[in-house]
């Protein structure tokens, strides 16, 4: 059997890494766009989800930031 290290990147894997990497930046500037917000609108999103929401789409979005980092890091050192 061939190493899956020496096979080469497959583009749908750069892409779902940088669709990750977008979507974890999406979610930490809304979660502090909707924590340190002024507008009325963002203070009533607050409490109606909660204020313990903030810190969970905080861990989502950092997750998904770093699983796109890693498949793009994978993707460019298969190179």
């Amino acid at each position: 059997m061939s190493d899956p290290a020496e096979r080469p990147p497959k583009r749908g894997e750069a892409i779902a890494g940088a669709a990750f990497v977008l979507v974890g930046l999406a979610l930490l500037s809304g979660m502090l766009a909707i924590s340190y917000g002024q507008a009325p609108a963002l203070q009533t999103l607050l409490f109606r989800y909660g204020l313990a929401a903030v810190p969970l789409v905080a861990v989502l979005g950092q997750g998904a930031i770093l699983l796109g980092l890693w498949l793009l890091w994978r993707v460019a050192s298969r190179r």
